[in-house]
């Protein structure tokens, strides 16, 4: 399961490092947990990633795979997906606690809606 992680991690900060200058622009940058932080030499993207595994395979990986699909044009989010980032949007604007990989994702979306 750690390599699956650790797939998607590398994927995923590929596609941060995209949109960089934007997430700095809006003074807002992400700084990706250590384990997520490298980068992958595969020939993979992320949507054949997540075409292949649309689900986490637990809770925990939830707001990885949420902010993986922020990436995805044209195909539809899958519903689990979909009702997590409701959910946690709803506790960010009502100040309920989240994780550091919430915020990653809560930034992703801010910063590709320029909610800010």
């Amino acid at each position: 399961m750690a390599n699956k992680e650790s797939l998607l991690g590398a994927l995923l900060t590929e596609e941060v490092q995209g949109i960089s200058k934007k997430l700095n622009f809006w003074g807002k940058p992400i700084e990706l947990p250590t384990g997520l932080s490298w980068t992958s030499e595969s020939h993979l993207t992320l949507e054949k990633f997540l075409e292949a595994n649309p689900l986490p395979a637990n809770a925990r990986d939830i707001p990885l795979y949420g902010a993986a699909w922020e990436f995805v044009w044209g195909k539809e989010t899958p519903k689990e997906i979909k009702e997590a980032k409701e959910v946690l949007l709803i506790r960010a604007r009502t100040g309920m606690e989240v994780t550091e990989e919430e915020k990653i994702w809560l930034k992703i979306i801010a910063v590709d809606t320029d909610m800010f």
